[in-house]
């Protein structure tokens, strides 16, 4: 019995010592210049698909857990779901009905990410295309940018060719305003003429 014991012993003990070595290596981390978010050259300039994914995106504004909720649940416009906890979302429906939603809420941050997403997008777009495309992107950029400001008070302004450790500048409502007006009153006249097609 006390053989098997420090058999057992012996062979932990070793397996022990075994780990520790293989596991007390010197990590010399090869820290890189930051990433850069290089938009497309002109071989690789954006097509019209890149244009058609930011259309798709308008899709989403209408849907049950996207703008839509966040601007009409929260004034009373939309009636939420009132029976037993499993159909408000555990309480989901109820912080935005009662304003009681903080920084984690599910809606709040899924909108966010899916809009300031949208409006790098057509920021990207609207400084690498040329012509027709970068006129409807900036014409898309303004919408998303209004949506933006309009829900949570803040848009941020990022350039597409910066690097990624540098901030992006962030305007109030009248600044988000001033900017949307002078980029639709420079695209409007680009933009072709409306067709009853």
């Amino acid at each position: 019995m006390k053989t098997i014991f420090r058999n057992r012993i012996t062979v932990f003990l070793t397996l022990a010592v075994i780990l520790s070595v293989a596991s007390c290596t010197r990590l010399k981390e090869d820290l890189r210049d930051p990433l850069y978010l290089n938009p497309p050259t002109t071989a690789g300039a954006p097509s019209p698909s890149s244009l058609s994914s930011v259309y798709n995106q308008l899709n989403q504004l209408p849907g049950q857990y996207g703008w839509h909720a966040m601007s009409e649940h929260t004034t009373d416009e939309l009636l939420g779901p009132t029976r037993g906890t499993d159909w408000d979302d555990f309480g989901t429906w109820r912080k935005l009905h009662l304003h009681t939603w903080d920084g984690s809420h599910n809606q709040v941050n899924d909108v966010w990410n899916g809009l300031n997403g949208a409006l790098f997008q057509t920021t990207l777009l609207a400084e690498t295309a040329t012509g027709q495309t970068q006129a409807e992107a900036k014409f898309l950029r303004a919408y998303f940018t209004y949506i933006v400001a309009d829900l949570y008070g803040q848009v941020q302004h990022r350039v597409a060719t910066a690097t990624v450790d540098v901030l992006p500048d962030v305007y109030t409502r009248s600044q988000a305003c001033d900017a949307i007006i002078a980029e639709l009153q420079a695209v409007i006249p680009v933009l072709p003429a409306y067709t009853h097609a």
